[in-house]
This record gives structure tokens, C-alpha cells and sequence, in this order.
């Protein structure tokens, strides 16, 4: 099998140590290269001294979400997968578990929108519709060590590729929001998208935009200062930034459950959770001021005052959450003589590069007074609108700095704030917090602690033995790990409330449980149900597992073009497929030749149902000789073979038959079928006589078709096509609406052709951080050109390379080199991945 993988770069913006896309950062072998190495959102800076940084706090009962490289070892783990097909099954099902299928988020100060960043998408939404959650599986996979990528079709899905039992390296296809995959027939493979095409009828390998996403630098790692906390709820306190969940939306008719099967959540509701950070500078503490942003201007010693009167006297808060403000306020205590002294409250959300006043205490608040005063305007999130012009507010952010100012009119102590309390409220989701489960949960706290300081957490939740549990550790020592038993028979039966996590001082008593829940049964709880038993699935996916299939007679007595054409699409051709019974060649031939009898209308709205048809005559037979003749006899008749253009460039591509290659080319110049079938049957199969529909292919401007054809040139032997090739290699990278896929795929292409002009040129991409396949396949590309010069490179490539299967692709390209073999355009016939 080969399909032509291509990954590119979302953003020429991205930089790690002062690089840029063309001329990245250093790569290590300790890079953990499924993170960005810069934290830019919600940015490293908290205060002058924080308490706490990088804390989390994870239960071994469910994944941790703040890593993707743990989150896919939790989800293996806890599914006791051993197999590579169950591994990817587990990774699949817990992703479907911590996200669901809805709306997509838009935050219009984030530099794609939030398009791209599947990291926000898991802690702060938990839901995103078919392109968020293919994303989220491919940077899962790849956070593994494997290949992923991203596809979209019309409909987003995800490729994860790994080597099957059989020791066959392989892509595997999943339709992930609607929870969907196919086995073969065995029930032990999971199928690729060619194999979905010839085995299924479920054709998704037409136009397809294949690439791969930078590592996210968005970090979910709490910070906090002594006295702050963050108190994160399994619910939600109706604190909106964007609705999204919609929890009785309906869909023809239907309810979303019924749609994408969302059994997996457990006691909990599909809605958007909340938490709150809470902070009070204590001004009498010798300290109090490492919890400012920057040394306070003008203030008293240990009171929020000015020093003298006249002179405006300001201290400065910086606020950092992992999770998106939803709203803030501040409470106040304060004293003022006179309308002559000011008290205000300024904001910057620009990291304190401007200020603009929120809040000025009215003139009539005069004496000892108490305000809560809320400085989170809101505007409704949609990417039809944007933000209201010289929109001030932390709304819709991931950090902010709030200033007080106070300026006396005359005695200083008669202009003054004695308390000032600091509430956010954000939301997130409710789904990536480390939830308990019935019996021994295992709860480990990590984090930098400063030496004086010390982690109060508090879980709360209800169970069999009482509302309302409770379970308060302090930890002055990380990491620590501590034990919490509930109660209960079954997941719905412990429900978690709250967790807290808090900042406060150390006392020297060391780590310790100061409340510790009433002892309770253990129980052991029920398997993991089956992932075919929680996912939705195309007809007859569910193989390996028993199926009841009707009798053959009545399957072919449906099988006419009056049957409605649903239930030809849903239910006979997959019946038929699955049967693959050569008994039915001539009922199912005469089924194709009653479509193409039909008004052109009647006949395009039965195409899916006729390409199904196709495929089941293909399944019939083993040795493939009948078809192979049906086959060249169906394409000489054009009203025939309408629409199934992509599945005969699909079989003659997995099967190598190279007679196929003048219909197929014809097609391309014609401007006929499905171009990417077409391309990608090329790049199996190499042939000379496909250069001019190559080349036409490569005059497109479609980032579908120019990644495949750029490859596609490189197995036509055709040299000069090598000066559009270096245009595609030398294209500059622009924002997300101007992805350049074919970049990538180009130096491939050049790599075939042993362009060795373009070698410097190439050996960069192997110091290309953000995406590890564009090392692989500038490896590959320098294998390809044999040129032992390359070696050196190589070998430096390899000694820095954190991705495995990236080393083993470098090590491999540079024995090729250094024996001299003669490698084939497919490196003996090895996948495209590779």
C-alpha cells in the first residue's frame, strides 16, 4: 500500500530558541518534541516570586490530560491494550471519553482563531465538531512516537499509522467525532482508507487535504501564589465564554446522542465546567510583594497605601490561567476621606505595555465602604462578529494585569485599600480534570515549590457513603502521591464536586492528609465495555463480532434502483459487500447497467450506492482475473464508469495494474475523476506515460491535488518537471488560510529525480523542529539522491532526533548511502510513510 502522506506547517510564526519555520530552533534528544518548546499561551510569567509553578495534580483512575504523550500511555494502560490495534483503539475510545462532538471554538485574540490548537480544544471546550477531534487523535498518536495526520475530505477524519501483526507498516482510517472505524474481515485489522474503498464500499480517498499540525504551545500546568487558589467544578456556574455544548440540540429530527453515541461519559452531563481563582494579597506579610508583577510605585510598606500624599501610589497584579476568563471582579475594602482622593482599577491585556481605566470610585463613595466591582465586559463569541471596537476586558483571554492606583489629596492613611480580593472565573473542560473513580485512586501532585511554601488540595465528591465527601492533602515535598478510596459498584456512582488546589505557607510538618475520607468497601468494578459497544460505526463495521445478515435471496431481491435510495446506501450494498458471494455477479452487474440507464440525475444520486456495487463484484472473487477483465471492458464504456472513476484508480493502484495507467492519465487531462485517486495510483505504480497529466496536475493551485502530483513527478523519471518543483519547495509559508502542503512533497519529488542542486536546500528541512515527517522525508529525499556528501548531515540529524520513527528513517537513508544501494522510488516498497 502507499499513500502519499503530506504534512506542512501551520505558521511561519512559529520559533523555538529565536528560529522560525525556515530556519528553526535546536532539536535534542531530549526535546519533547509533542509539545512546543516555548510556552506562549497562557504565557511562563505569573509574578515576581510565584509559590507554585508547573503544578498539576493526576488520578492513575483516569488519563492525565496535561501531557498527550501520558494521556496515550494512561489510555493504553487503563485499557490494558497490547496490541498496536489496541492501543489505537484505546487512544480513540478515551479521547471520545475527555471530548465531545459539537460546535467549534472561536477566540478572535488567538492568531488562528483557535483553529489549530488542539490543546485548548481538550482543557478549555472539551468539544469541537469533526476537525477538532481528528486533529486531537492524530497529535495523540504522533505524541506516541507514531506517524498521524490529519485528513479532511469534505468530512475530517484521522490517519494513524503503525505496523500491523503481520509486520506491514500501515495507515488506519477514523471518523472520530461520529466514533466510527472498520475492521477487515478477519475482525483483526483495522482498515486504511484504500482498504475502506475496496472492502466496504465507504469511500473517503477522493479529495483529500492531508497534513500534520505544529506542537501546541499552550501549557495546562497551574502557577499560583502563596494565598491563591483555583477551585475547578464537575458543573459549571453558568459562567459562559462560548457556548458550545448543546446538551438537547437536534439533528433531523433526532437527538445528538442518537447521532454520536456519547455513552462513555459517565455521571456527568455534556455542558461546560467552570473554576475559579482566587486571590488576596496579604499586605502584612513580609512577602506580600513577590506577588506583584513588578515592584509596587509609591506604596506603604505593608498597606496598600500611598507613601505621601499628592504622588499616585500603584501596585500591579498579573493573572495567568490555563483556561479561557469567562468573567473577573474584584472585591474591595476601602477608606476615602474626600472625593479628592482617586481610587481606580486599570487593565492591560497587552502584558502591561497600556493600561485603560476600568473602574474609578464614584464621587459619593466617601468613609469605610465594601464594592464588588466587575471588570469582565462581555460581547457574544461567533466568527460572524467581532469584539466591540477598543474592547478592554479580560474576557475571552488567557492573561491580564490589573492595576490600583490611589492618590491622596491629603493625608496618605485617608486614601486606602485594606483588603482587595481577586475572583476569575474560566471555563474549561470538566471532562480533562483528574476525576475519581470507585475504589483506590492513586493521586500523585507535581510541581516546583519555593522552600517556604507549600500545595493544599481538596477533593470533594459524593458516593455510596455520603454527599459531600472530603479528602484535604498538604504537600510541602514534590511529587507526592497519596491514596483516596470511594465508594460505589460502578463509575455513576462516585461523583465528583470540586477540586482545589491552594497556595500556602509551609509549616515544616512535611506532606501529610489532613482530612481523610470514612474508610469504605472496595469494590471491583466491571470491564471496560467493548469499544464497538460505545462507538458509532458504519453498517457492518462491527466485524469480529457476530453479525446476522438476511438471506441472500432477499438482499438481491432489494437490490433494484427502486429501493429508496437510503436504504440501498445503508443496508443492501453493505449487505451485498459483506456477502461477497460470486453467486451474485451477475444480479449485481445487471444492478450498475440498470443505473447508468437512468435520467443522469436519478443515476448521480445513486453513485455512492452504484461505487458500493462496484466494490462487492470486486470482493467476489480471489484471484481477482474475472474483475480484472470486467474491469478493462467497464471503463471502455464512459456512462458506465461514471462515478467510478476513484475506485478503479483505487484497485488498480493496490493491485499494480499498470494497463490502467493511459485510461487513468486520460482522466486527468481530461479534467475527469477524482485527480487525488488518480495522482496517488501514479505514485504506486510509476510510469513514464503519466508525465503529461503530471505535469498539468502541478500547474493547479489546489493544496488537495499539488502535494500528490509533486510526488507523483518524481516516479514519472521526467526531469523536467524539476523547475516547478523547487517553486513548490521554495514556497514561503503564510497563515492558516495559505497552507502550502505540497512543500514538503516536493523535496520528495526532487528526491526521485536526483536533483542534487537542491541538496542544501533539502538538508534543511532536517533541522525542521515544529513537524518531525518533514525530517523523515528530507531523509528520505537525500537517500534518494545518493549522494555520500549527504552522510554527515545525516548523522548530525540523528544524533539530535527525538522522534523514533524518524531515527530509524535517518539511520536507514544513511546505510543506503554509505553502501551504495540503488534504492527504489518506493524504498522497495515500503509505505510513502517511510
Amino acid at each position: 500500500m502507499v499513500l502519499c502522506a503530506v504534512f506542512f506547517v501551520v505558521s511561519c510564526t512559529f520559533s523555538q530558541e529565536k528560529g522560525t519555520a525556515e530556519t528553526p530552533g535546536k532539536l535534542s534528544r531530549d526535546f519533547k518534541y509533542w509539545r512546543g518548546r516555548e510556552e506562549t499561551t497562557p504565557g511562563p510569567f505569573l509574578c515576581v516570586k510565584p509559590a507554585a509553578a508547573n503544578v498539576k495534580v493526576v488520578c492513575d483512575r483516569w488519563p492525565d490530560t496535561t501531557d498527550l504523550r501520558q494521556f496515550g500511555l494512561d489510555a493504553i494502560r487503563l485499557s490494558k491494550a497490547e496490541t498496536p490495534t489496541e492501543k489505537c483503539l484505546a487512544v480513540f475510545r478515551w479521547l471520545r471519553r475527555v471530548m465531545i462532538n459539537s460546535s467549534a471554538p472561536y477566540e478572535p485574540y488567538a492568531w488562528d482563531g483557535c483553529w489549530d490548537d488542539y490543546f485548548k480544544w481538550l482543557h478549555v471546550y472539551g468539544c469541537h465538531y469533526c476537525s477538532g477531534m481528528g486533529r486531537s487523535l492524530e497529535m495523540y498518536w504522533r505524541a506516541l512516537g507514531y506517524p498521524g495526520s490529519k485528513v479532511y475530505t469534505g468530512h475530517t477524519v484521522a490517519d494513524v499509522y503503525y505496523k500491523d501483526e503481520d509486520g506491514a507498516g500501515r495507515w488506519h482510517h477514523f471518523d472520530v467525532n461520529r466514533g466510527r472505524y472498520m475492521l477487515d474481515r478477519s475482525g483483526k485489522r483495522l482498515l486504511s482508507p484504500e482498504d475502506l474503498t475496496v472492502d466496504s464500499g465507504f469511500s473517503r480517498i477522493g479529495s483529500q487535504h492531508r497534513y500534520q499540525a505544529a506542537w501546541s504551545k499552550h501549557r495546562a500546568e497551574l502557577a499560583l501564589r502563596r494565598g491563591e487558589k483555583i477551585e475547578r467544578i464537575w458543573g459549571n456556574w453558568g459562567k459562559l465564554y462560548q457556548r458550545l455544548l448543546w446538551p438537547d440540540r437536534r439533528i433531523k429530527g433526532k437527538s445528538l446522542e442518537w447521532w454520536c453515541k456519547q455513552s462513555e461519559l459517565g455521571p456527568y452531563d455534556r455542558a461546560h465546567g467552570n473554576g475559579r481563582w482566587t486571590y488576596s494579597p496579604d499586605t502584612s506579610s513580609e512577602n506580600w510583594r513577590d506577588g506583584c508583577a513588578e515592584a509596587p510605585v509609591n506604596m506603604a510598606e505593608h498597606r496598600l497605601m500611598p507613601v505621601k500624599p499628592g504622588i499616585a501610589a500603584e501596585a500591579v497584579w498579573h493573572f495567568r490561567t490555563p483556561y479561557i476568563v469567562s468573567d473577573a471582579e474584584v472585591d474591595l475594602d476601602f477608606f476615602r476621606k474626600s472625593e479628592k482622593d482617586r481610587i481606580r482599577l486599570l487593565l492591560s491585556v497587552d502584558d502591561g505595555t497600556t493600561y485603560k481605566p476600568v473602574w474609578e470610585c464614584p464621587e459619593e463613595k466617601t468613609g469605610k465602604n465594601k464594592m464588588t466591582v466587575n471588570i469582565c465586559k462581555t460581547f457574544e463569541v461567533s466568527k460572524k462578529k467581532k469584539p466591540p471596537m477598543d474592547f478592554n476586558s479580560p474576557f475571552g483571554r488567557y492573561r491580564f494585569r490589573v492595576k490600583l492606583e490611589l492618590n491622596a489629596s491629603g493625608t496618605a492613611e485617608n486614601c486606602r485599600v485594606d483588603s482587595i480580593t481577586f475572583r476569575t472565573v474560566v471555563q474549561q473542560n470538566k471532562f480533562a480534570l483528574p476525576q475519581l473513580q470507585p475504589g483506590k485512586n492513586s493521586i500523585t501532585v507535581t510541581g516546583d515549590l519555593d522552600k517556604d511554601d507549600a500545595l493544599r488540595v481538596t477533593y470533594v465528591w459524593d458516593d455510596p457513603e455520603g454527599k459531600g465527601r472530603k479528602n484535604v492533602t498538604v504537600i510541602e515535598k514534590t511529587p507526592y502521591t497519596y491514596e483516596i478510596i470511594a465508594a460505589g459498584k460502578k463509575w455513576e456512582d462516585c461523583v465528583c464536586a470540586s477540586l482545589i488546589v491552594e497556595a500556602i505557607p509551609s509549616t515544616g510538618k512535611g506532606n501529610r492528609t489532613e482530612v481523610k475520607e470514612k474508610p469504605s468497601r472496595i469494590h471491583t468494578l466491571p470491564p471496560l465495555p467493548p469499544v464497538h459497544k460505545t462507538c458509532g460505526s458504519w453498517p457492518l463495521s462491527k466485524r469480529g463480532v457476530p453479525v446476522k445478515l438476511p438471506p441472500l435471496s432477499e438482499v438481491l431481491k432489494r437490490l433494484n434502483t427502486k429501493t429508496s435510495y437510503s436504504k440501498l446506501r445503508d443496508v443492501v450494498v453493505p449487505q451485498l459487500i459483506e456477502y461477497a458471494d460470486p453467486k451474485t455477479w451477475d444480479a449485481a452487474l445487471g444492478f450498475i447497467k440498470a443505473c447508468t440507464e437512468l435520467p443522469r440525475k436519478k443515476h448521480g444520486r445513486l453513485m455512492k450506492c452504484k461505487k458500493g456495487v462496484f466494490v462487492a463484484l470486486y470482493a467476489m472473487e480471489k484471484d481477482k482475473a474475472k474483475f480484472r477483465k470486467f474491469m478493462r471492458e467497464f471503463i471502455k464504456d464512459p456512462d458506465m464508469s461514471w462515478g467510478c472513476e476513484s475506485v478503479v484508480a483505487t484497485i488498480a493502484q493496490l493491485n499494480g495494474w499498470t494497463e490502467f495507467v493511459p485510461y487513468l492519465a486520460g482522466l486527468l487531462e481530461e479534467g475527469k475523476g477524482s485527480r487525488v485517486s488518480i495522482l496517488k495510483a501514479f505514485i504506486k505504480m510509476g510510469d513514464e506515460r503519466t508525465a503529461e497529466a503530471v505535469k498539468k496536475c502541478l500547474a493547479v493551485k489546489s493544496t488537495a491535488v499539488l502535494p500528490y502530483a509533486a510526488v507523483a513527478a518524481g516516479r514519472t523519471g521526467d526531469r523536467s518537471l524539476i523547475p516547478r518543483l523547487r517553486e513548490l519547495m521554495r514556497w514561503e509559508l503564510r497563515l492558516i488560510e495559505n497552507f502550502r502542503p505540497a512543500k514538503i512533497a516536493a523535496v520528495v519529488g526532487l528526491g526521485m529525480l536526483k536533483d542534487t542542486e537542491s541538496i542544501p536546500e533539502i538538508k534543511k528541512f532536517l533541522k525542521h523542529t515544529p513537524h518531525e515527517a518533514w525530517r523523515a522525508k528530507a531523509a528520505r529525499s537525500l537517500a534518494y539522491m545518493g549522494e555520500k556528501s549527504s552522510i554527515p548531515a545525516l548523522k548530525a540529524a540523528l544524533s539530535v532526533e527525538p522522534a523514533e520513527w524518524v531515527r530509524d528513517a535517518i539511520k536507514e537513508s544513511i546505510e543506503i548511502l554509505e553502501t551504495g544501494r540503488i534504492v527504489h522510488p518506493l524504498l522497495g516498497g515500503k509505505d510513502w510513510i517511510y
